[in-house]
């Protein structure tokens, strides 16, 4: 059968239903941006797939940031020739997940902005039983479910890492820097230390800090989950003031910084050696590194006044090694 075609205004065409539950349906001006500055350059694409809703009206099964841009430019009454498909509602959300998560550029989105096409989902599923695909007995909206709904490209990590965003402060979630491993552990803590908790870490909430706090406030965080009433809100209030003394340290607010402060505020049963890789975890590259070139200026063979080969050889093998075992860098002399 030969594809379907109409011309329309681009002011007449509506977006997609379900974008109004992505990210409050608001839409990137750094996208639109960069769209409009495509299009200048290349032209405008046409062929954009659209349906008519039950009321007639034309919708858009994606390119929502496209249509916004080509509008801007050229105004409303710019006509386009759209592809007219034939979707119900399951397909309309189910396009509009591919187009904007199936591909590398869906890493650039904010995660909690990822996870509203999740939830979005589960939530049409759950309400509309017809629309799942999966057979055998199952409770709709489960992970298997979506997995089923969704297509090949999705897995069960993915899918459950943004469906916890849930459990996250609101505020994290608007960042792209949040990774699944960092969601995994942040939802270990509660909200209300959550925020701390990403000071500590600073812009990139990766592994290596976050499996430090965890592995800092075990008891603190034990004494959290199993406590109830009041004394889960002064179990609570001590592990806010445990993420606030590490969040200190990392962030170098105490100068100078001593082992014995390290050790009022890392867990007591540690060892010497796990107490300097826990601290160094929290740290961020650039500032050890710097600490590194420095020690490294003054130890210098080269250096009349301080300099002492055997040291010097020793600052070496010991940078090379919390590179490699902390920062995974392979190069010692960078």
């Amino acid at each position: 059968m030969a594809d379907k075609y109409v011309t329309a205004k681009v002011s007449e065409i509506l977006p997609n239903p379900h974008r109004s539950s992505i990210g409050g349906g608001t839409l990137h001006p750094d996208k639109i941006e960069a769209l409009k500055a495509s299009i200048q350059k290349n032209g405008v694409w046409d062929g954009w797939p659209v349906r008519r809703n039950a009321q007639g009206n034309l919708e858009m099964v994606g390119s929502t940031h496209r249509l916004k841009a080509t509008r801007d430019l050229f105004g409303g009454s710019h006509t386009l020739r759209f592809q007219l498909v034939d979707y119900d509602d399951a397909q309309m959300l189910r396009g509009m997940i591919d187009e904007n998560l199936a591909g590398a550029e869906s890493k650039s989105l904010p995660v909690r902005e990822q996870a509203d096409y999740v939830v979005t989902t589960k939530s049409y599923i759950i309400s509309n039983p017809s629309a799942c695909t999966l057979k055998g007995k199952h409770e709709h909206g489960d992970v298997d479910c979506l997995l089923q709904f969704l297509g090949e490209s999705w897995t069960a990590v993915r899918l459950n890492t943004l469906l916890s965003m849930e459990l996250l402060a609101p505020e994290l979630g608007k960042t792209a820097d949040l990774k699944p491993a960092a969601v995994a552990r942040m939802v270990q803590f509660p909200i209300s230390s959550q925020m701390e908790i990403a000071k500590t870490a600073g812009e990139d909430l990766g592994k290596r800090t976050l499996k430090t706090l965890l592995d800092s406030t075990k008891e603190e965080r034990n004494a959290y989950n199993q406590a109830s009433g009041k004394a889960k809100d002064k179990a609570e209030k001590k592990l806010l003031k445990k993420v606030s003394q590490l969040a200190t340290i990392a962030k170098g607010k105490k100068s100078p910084i001593g082992l014995e402060t390290v050790k009022v505020s890392f867990a007591k049963h540690m060892t010497k050696e796990q107490l300097c890789v826990c601290f160094i975890s929290l740290l961020d590259y650039p500032v050890i590194h710097a600490a590194w070139k420095q020690q490294a200026a003054i130890l210098h063979p080269d250096n009349k006044v301080t300099g002492d080969s055997k040291k010097a050889s020793n600052l070496n093998e010991l940078w090379g090694d919390i590179k490699k075992r902390i920062y995974a860098r392979g190069d010692v002399r960078s």
